[in-house]
């Protein structure tokens, strides 16, 4: 599992690739949960969201947002490798 500093860095990364499907409102909350000490939780927002209709995010940066997860919650995620939404 990441630090609090790399869960930050990869929701930074992925958080524009999802800004249109989630709305300014989904991600203010997130970005509060960030000044608030919970990067993990609002990563894994994001990585729940990707499947949503119109999202498409790169493998490298799909994997480097999963490897901050824990082995468990990482499972969780593994589904959509195999997905329309992550692309080389």
């Amino acid at each position: 599992m990441a630090t609090d500093a790399q869960a930050e860095t990869a929701y930074r990364k992925l958080g524009p690739y999802l800004a249109s499907v989630l709305g300014a409102d989904i991600l203010s909350s997130l970005d509060a949960g960030i000044a608030d000490g919970e990067p993990y939780e609002a990563l894994g927002w994001l990585l729940s969201s990707i499947n949503r209709p119109g999202v498409s995010v790169t493998k490298d940066l799909f994997l480097q947002a999963r490897d901050c997860l824990s082995d468990e919650d990482k499972e969780e995620y593994g589904h959509l490798l195999r997905s329309q939404h992550v692309v080389a």
